[in-house]
């Protein structure tokens, strides 16, 4: 018996499909994999030692069912270096500590009242950013909820431009944002966040923003949290997670800071789905980002993914591919997708992806953006998770691309 039915393969596995047939005719590792969106490098020793320290330990207290406890300044610790701001100094902000965020993004629905009758609310639905991975998308379908696209466009940086909101009768429950994000690097203002919370305290609506690569902004982006905390009327949730801080993917842990219904809410939903992050990495986090240590280091991190954007750039650049916006944060740099390969007119980005998958080993992600003058944008996305500063590395995307002819 199926309740889901069969899913067809998803983008991904089509990814790993074209992947590995490349790597039957050509030999083992010899695809140019700059799709994947997670660091190459390790944790800063300083914050292993800290958490080793306490895997070590005799103390039932940090091997035990975490919940949702906070050991006292994990959240307010970890948002400080990553963003500057200091949650314990404002009485209408709360905190939850997060095992990871993807599980924790798909609950966000539910501490909206998903398909809860007799909610106060008279709001319907989610509204999420596009182009995004859509995860609140596939848990509004899960539990029955609508939801509605909110396109950004290229031509304007992907801002968030309440004009482009969609407007589907009654107002969503929920608006999610992925500021600075994946697959667009660009940042936010504190212009965009104003208008879009003024929006959100007219029409009740509730307003979270992915802030997973905060603390890789190389250029300029401010923090929903940062114009937010002054707006106590507003209903807001902010995420953060060490994944991409200090290189520490596999360690599942993050924050959540909002108000403090939403935050209530969330973890009142989170308690029955969860029991708590790994405790010695909670408690070490804690003591790590309360030392001076911690922001020299995630600097360093920062700093290292600007070095290698500062050379991959230029040779995509070269090769004539066309920036869709600016990479204000992170580690992805998101191209136009050519209309052209080699004199071959290109259908949509995946077309693009699994040709230089298949012809050339050059592995990178496809996406759809909105709609213009008819026709959905088209975005081909690349990394530098792979070291851009070895020659090596660059020799070999760049023999890749001398190959190739693209057209716009």
């Amino acid at each position: 018996m199926k309740y889901l039915g069969n899913s067809p393969e998803n983008l991904f596995q089509r990814i790993k499909k074209a992947v590995r047939n490349y790597e039957s005719i050509h030999g083992k590792g010899s695809s140019i994999n700059i799709a994947v969106g997670e660091p190459d490098t390790c944790p800063p020793e300083t914050v292993r030692k800290i958490v080793s320290k306490n895997i070590l330990k005799s103390d039932n207290f940090i091997h035990t069912y975490w919940d949702n406890r906070d050991p006292g300044n994990f959240c307010r610790n970890f948002v400080l270096q990553a963003t500057g701001l200091d949650i314990n100094k404002y009485e209408n902000i709360a905190s939850l500590v997060l095992p990871g965020e993807k599980a924790m993004i798909g609950l966000l629905p539910i501490a909206c009242g998903a398909n809860i009758e007799g909610s106060d609310s008279e709001n319907s639905g989610f509204v999420k950013t596009s182009p995004a991975y859509d995860l609140v998308g596939q848990w509004a379908d899960y539990l029955g909820e609508d939801s509605f696209a909110w396109p950004l466009y290229s031509s304007e940086n992907f801002a968030l431009n309440v004009k482009n909101l969609p407007q589907t009768g009654k107002k969503p429950k929920m608006i999610i944002t992925v500021k600075p994000g994946n697959p667009c690097p660009a940042g936010a203002s504190r212009e965009d966040w104003e208008s879009l919370i003024e929006y959100c305290i007219r029409y009740n609506i509730r307003l979270v923003n992915d802030g997973a690569y905060t603390s890789l902004t190389h250029k300029s982006h401010t923090p929903l949290c940062e114009v937010a905390k002054n707006y106590p009327e507003l209903d807001w949730i902010e995420y953060f997670s060490i994944s991409k801080a200090i290189s520490a993917c596999g360690w599942r842990l993050g924050a959540a800071i909002g108000s403090i219904d939403f935050i209530s809410e969330l973890t009142k939903i989170k308690g029955n789905a969860d029991s708590g992050p790994f405790g010695p990495a909670l408690v070490g986090c804690e003591e790590y980002f309360d030392l001076p240590e911690s922001k020299i280091e995630m600097q360093e991190i920062q700093e290292m993914y600007k070095r290698r954007l500062d050379i991959a750039l230029p040779i995509f650049a070269q090769a004539g591919f066309e920036l869709a916006c600016p990479v204000d944060a992170g580690f992805f740099m998101l191209f136009h997708c050519p209309k052209k390969l080699n004199g071959e007119h290109i259908a949509n980005a995946e077309e693009f992806n699994t040709m230089m998958i298949d012809n050339y080993g050059l592995v990178g992600v496809p996406f759809t953006g909105a709609d213009v003058n008819g026709e959905s944008e088209q975005f081909i996305r690349y990394s530098v998770c792979s070291d851009f500063e070895k020659k090596e590395n660059q020799d070999r995307v760049v023999s890749v691309l001398e190959k190739i002819k693209i057209e716009y």
